[in-house]
């Protein structure tokens, strides 16, 4: 989790390795929204990585449970973004599905 994070905040988000990290039927529920199915999950953070010229996630508390073939990850998540176009306006959310 702590290296998926940190992909977020190396400037080019690695869709390729995100794709081989998540299954292709994940769900990702975040107090946002909730995204099902990886290619839906990939194009969500691509959408909403784009709208910052930097971030920073910062992750703990993560809690990994293994169900035979099943795993499911929980965490706490800080994150600071800087918006791309500089404006210190309201956030658009329309990246959420």
């Amino acid at each position: 989790m702590d290296r998926y994070l940190r992909s977020l905040d190396d400037g080019v988000f690695d869709e390729e390795w995100a794709r081989a990290f998540h299954t292709e039927d994940v769900t990702a529920e975040m107090p946002i929204g909730t995204v099902h199915g990886r290619d839906a999950l990939l194009a969500h953070i691509r959408r909403g990585m784009a709208l910052f010229d930097r971030t920073v996630h910062l992750g703990t508390n993560a809690v990994i449970e293994v169900d035979g073939d099943r795993a499911t990850a929980r965490g706490a998540q800080l994150s600071t973004h800087v918006l791309a176009d500089g404006s210190d306006g309201p956030l658009d959310h329309s990246c959420v599905p």
